[in-house]
């Protein structure tokens, strides 16, 4: 209404817009409204890393393997070669324990064949006592000797048939467990080089939950970062703003001038000892500030004064500019505060600036308080030219204001 660019100014009200929203979803997000945003922009970088790093591990291992529809049977051959050569363990080790329980019974049957030289000790121990052993005593020892002598040949026969039996056996177990060996150790590295069907689609399944879960990430993290340049787009536009205004005000800077002359002069007419002021500046937030200030006590009256003045100057500096309808309205509200003389002074003053700049002026007051105003002013303003023909009355039903009656 000053004369200043309405667009320049109006930037002032998107950026408050753009504050304000930074403000409320930075609430939101702290206290949990907006459950999948995050503001820890380094946390959620944090996350991403970890998630793309183990993306890229599922799929560097669905690249080294082939997928074997047979998975299952090769699995199954190699636990049955793996059961069978136990078994052949568990026998090779009870083979062992009989092959050293076969070689003890061959040291002991070597030392019984020694039993041989039994009657040749015998017959020189009787004769170193004196004594001659009885023929048949002698006879029947040797029977008894060649007798025992044939058995300890037939067991110890026995023995070595065995213990060759069991050195065979090793060996054949020997044999057959490094071919089980060999055949497991293939299908084994099938296995290894191989995963089974199911397998490689729960890794697929696994693959995409981690890509939907990074695609999130990526999301929170852009809504973060977005979230976070709030604050360094509102810097960067209120300095632009700032800078543009500043332009602006120099620019209209006679505008401005003539506004703050009329209001020190509309002032000086109504108060004479006071100062009046109207202060355009501009905030840190690039908005326009005007205040309209009257030196002294700030009461109620003063400031209703400083209202009324800065209405008028607005009034005609926006109809000098084209911005502006050509009437202006106050209530009786506005005055009610204010000492008669001085209602008087602006009541002469909205009528002379009505008339002088073609815009209409109209007050509502009651009829006891426009003659209070002049009987206080001395009769400075005469009501008399200004009121309308037209009176509201509510003392009869035909009275109210176009049909409509107040209680």
């Amino acid at each position: 209404m000053l004369g200043l660019s309405p667009e320049i100014l109006g930037k002032s009200g998107d950026l408050d817009r753009l504050t304000k929203q930074g403000k409320a979803i930075r609430k939101a997000v702290r206290e949990g409204a907006i459950a999948h945003l995050s503001l820890d922009e380094s946390a959620l970088r944090a996350q991403l890393a970890t998630a793309r790093r183990q993306r890229d591990r599922i799929q560097a291992n669905m690249r080294s393997f082939k997928v074997d529809e047979q998975y299952a049977s090769h699995q199954q051959e190699a636990d049955e070669l793996s059961a069978f050569i136990q078994r052949l363990n568990d026998e090779a080790l009870a083979l062992q324990r009989r092959l050293r329980e076969l070689d003890e019974a061959l040291r002991d049957e070597v030392v019984a064949s020694e039993g041989s030289e039994l009657n040749a000790r015998l017959a020189r121990v009787y004769g170193e006592i004196g004594l001659v052993l009885p023929d048949v005593v002698s006879r029947r020892y040797d029977e008894v000797a060649a007798f025992h002598e044939s058995v300890v040949r037939n067991r110890r026969s026995f023995l070595e048939q065995e213990l060759h039996a069991v050195r065979s056996r090793l060996a054949a177990i020997d044999s057959e467990r490094g071919g089980l060996d060999q055949s497991r150790a293939q299908v084994m590295q099938i296995l290894e080089e191989t995963v089974a069907l199911d397998t490689f689609m729960s890794m697929q399944r696994d693959l995409a939950k981690q890509e939907a879960n990074i695609a999130d990430l990526e999301r929170r993290l852009e809504d973060a970062n977005s979230i976070s340049t709030i604050s360094d787009t509102v810097k960067l536009r209120t300095a632009e703003l700032i800078a543009s205004v500043r332009t602006e005000m120099n620019e209209r800077d006679d505008k401005l001038d003539e506004s703050i002359s009329l209001f020190s002069e509309l002032g000086a007419e109504i108060y004479t000892d006071r100062e009046a002021s109207l202060l355009v500046s501009l905030t840190p937030k690039g908005i326009l500030g005007i205040t309209p200030n009257i030196s002294g006590d700030a009461s109620v009256g003063v400031r209703s004064v400083e209202t009324f003045m800065l209405d008028i100057v607005c009034e005609i500096a926006a109809i000098k500019a084209g911005r502006a309808p050509r009437v202006l309205v106050h209530d009786s509200h506005l005055f009610d505060a204010i000492d008669g003389r001085q209602v008087a002074s602006c009541l002469n003053i909205g009528a002379r600036l009505a008339e002088q700049h073609g815009f209409q002026y109209i007050v509502t007051v009651n009829s006891d308080f426009l003659e209070t105003v002049e009987a206080q002013s001395d009769g400075a303003f005469d009501s008399g030219r200004y009121i309308l023909d037209t009176r509201l009355k509510d003392e009869d039903d035909e009275g109210g204001l176009f049909g409509f009656r107040f209680g």
